[in-house]
């Protein structure tokens, strides 16, 4: 199958430790791939507190 509308970039990340002038770093990002997808439709839902005035949000791509 062939595609031709990639429109959402995807990219593989992991946290590890590394040593920056000798000490030991924790969570330093190290991005492994980046591959394109598509993504035919992403519904997003938000929900926000008023009293906390805090938001989450989910993100449902379909595949």
């Amino acid at each position: 199958m062939r595609t031709n509308r990639m429109t959402e970039r995807i990219a593989f990340v992991s946290y590890e430790s590394k040593k920056v002038n000798g000490v030991p770093v924790d969570g330093v990002l190290v991005k492994h791939m980046t591959v394109w997808a598509e993504v035919p439709k992403v519904p997003i839902r938000e929900a926000n507190d008023p009293q906390t005035k805090l938001g989450t949000r989910k993100d449902s791509p379909t595949f």
